[in-house]
């Protein structure tokens, strides 16, 4: 039995990393790119004045934006050229924890057959949600500021200038005085005239007055540092996307087929079904079947991509309900990878209190106020 499983494991494993890559290497491919385009300053600056509503510096729009599009480590990654308080570090966190990476697991849901639009649009709103939520929290537990609805404060950091400057008008200080003497004789331009041209010796005298000044200066802005659309050449995002790639890859593997293995152990020996009977009532929290227990916990401690191949391959032995489904999707996209992140974003100057307890919390009201309130039969599908 041992045997069996160990190689309907390491076969289920490579089939599901094999499904999951299909979606995520194209899609990895355009982000990466998207990110060194000039669309993602764009964005950037579009969206810097809306960051005080959630208590936070203009500077976290980079972090943000990194990781609408990106993972978490690429997130950490942008944090680290600033410099953030505890608190808006956690709120930061807190944020991109809830709608991280959404063009890649946007489409994973949608392969496991989630409703993956309505899972998008839940995730950046639950993001909103969250990030005013821990505001409030971490300028009360923190040392934080409290959120600032007034959208007045200026955009800093550097955006392109276009345009004119106001007009100057009005006049130069007079310049009065001689110029310096020149003597000697000027080069030849022209072999065929024959000599040097004499110089007028003496000082040449300088018209005293003032400068009329008028009009408006034209700005075109700092030039940038690349060329084309793109803010980095093929040496830098080449090599990017190769390592990248290979990082996905090698995760996948080295937690997919472990991962496969062990549910066909815990299908064997029946370790699901003694599992369901020990937390029973997290089931009924929640509002969802025994079957689900497995994928959510392990989208709770591994993080989306391996909860949705943990989904996909009970999906293939026991099809799971719609209402599950939905379930799973809002609890594991509201809290993932608990363990790494926590540990992650805590490097970063993030609370590991917040990062953990409260985003679990969260988790918890939002999935079972959702199976209580929200979903009826055949509202998600």
């Amino acid at each position: 039995m041992i045997i069996t499983s160990l190689k309907q494991g390491v076969i289920k494993g490579l089939r599901t990393a094999s499904m999951l890559l299909k979606i995520m290497i194209p899609i990895y491919l355009g982000v990466t790119l998207l990110r060194h385009t000039e669309f993602f300053a764009w964005l950037a600056v579009r969206i810097e004045p809306v960051m005080q509503i959630f208590s936070l510096p203009g500077k976290a729009v980079v972090p943000i934006v990194t990781g609408a599009f990106a993972d978490e480590y690429a997130v950490v990654a942008a944090m680290s050229g600033f410099t953030f308080t505890m608190a808006q570090a956690t709120i930061i966190a807190m944020m991109i924890l809830a709608f991280h990476g959404l063009p890649v697991e946007t489409m994973v849901s949608r392969k496991i057959g989630m409703p993956a639009f309505r899972i998008a649009l839940f995730r950046i709103g639950l993001s909103v949600f969250t990030g005013l939520a821990v505001a409030y929290l971490s300028a009360l537990f923190l040392g934080g500021d409290m959120p600032d609805f007034s959208l007045g404060a200026p955009i800093t950091g550097t955006a392109p200038i276009t345009g004119t400057a106001p007009a100057i008008t009005g006049t130069a200080p007079a310049i009065t005085g001689t110029a310096p003497a020149i003597t000697g004789t000027a080069p030849l331009i022209d072999e065929s005239i024959k000599g040097a041209v004499p110089v007028i010796a003496g000082a040449v005298p300088v018209i005293a007055g003032a400068v009329p000044v008028i009009g408006a200066v034209p700005v075109i802005g700092p030039a940038s540092a690349a060329s084309g659309a793109f803010d980095a050449g093929p040496d830098v995002i080449l090599p990017e996307m190769g390592w990248g790639l290979l990082r996905t890859v090698t995760n996948l593997l080295k937690v997919l087929i472990p991962l496969m293995i062990g549910i066909e152990l815990m299908l064997a020996y029946h370790v699901i079904e003694a599992l369901a009977k020990k937390l029973g009532f997290f089931c009924r929290l929640l509002g969802i079947g025994h079957e689900a227990l497995l994928p959510l916990l392990v989208g709770l401690f591994l993080g989306v991509t391996y909860g949705a191949g943990a989904i996909a391959e009970m999906n293939r032995i026991r099809p799971l309900p719609p209402k599950d489904m939905a379930l799973l999707g809002v609890f594991i996209f509201s809290c993932h990878g608990i363990i790494e992140t926590t540990y992650l974003f805590a490097m970063a100057g993030a609370s590991a209190v917040f990062v953990s307890l409260v985003r679990l919390g969260i988790a918890i009201m939002v999935t079972a106020g959702f199976g209580r309130l929200a979903y009826r039969p055949g509202n998600i599908a």
